[in-house]
């Protein structure tokens, strides 16, 4: 668990990042101005039209790096740097599978291959929703 607050923790910055700069470019178009111009108040720009309009991308970010976090997590607990050994994590399901690999070799390979139909699942989730958000 704590491995995974520390990946999350670590891509804050790029989730910022994208968030300012998506907001600084729907806040300029023109349809921002008219509801400024009519009176709406800042904030009521900020919840219907800013928003509303920029947390496309940041869902394409987030789904992709969804999968980027799996790896990372799934790579820690490989090396032993996870949970606790009764805590079923996938890396570490893998690792303990090794031994086993000439006899059972499924102990290896279907975690090993839960960890890829996750990621490719996710990537595939962000190419539809970036598809859908690129529409708009």
């Amino acid at each position: 668990m704590k491995v995974a607050v520390a990946v999350g923790v670590a891509s804050v910055a790029t989730f910022a990042r994208v968030m300012r700069s998506e907001v600084l470019r729907v806040r300029q178009a023109v349809f921002v101005e008219a509801a400024r111009s009519c009176g709406t108040r800042w904030y009521a720009v900020l919840g219907r039209h800013v928003l509303p309009n920029a947390i496309g991308p940041v869902l394409v970010l987030a789904t992709l790096d969804f999968g980027t976090a799996v790896l990372a997590v799934s790579s820690l607990s490989f090396l032993g740097y996870g949970a606790a050994p009764p805590a079923p994590e996938w890396g570490t399901l893998i690792s303990d599978g090794r031994n086993y690999l000439a006899n059972a070799w499924w102990m290896t390979a279907l975690p090993g291959l839960t960890i890829a139909a996750t990621v490719l699942a996710t990537n595939r989730i962000a190419r539809a929703l970036d598809g859908e958000w690129g529409r708009r």
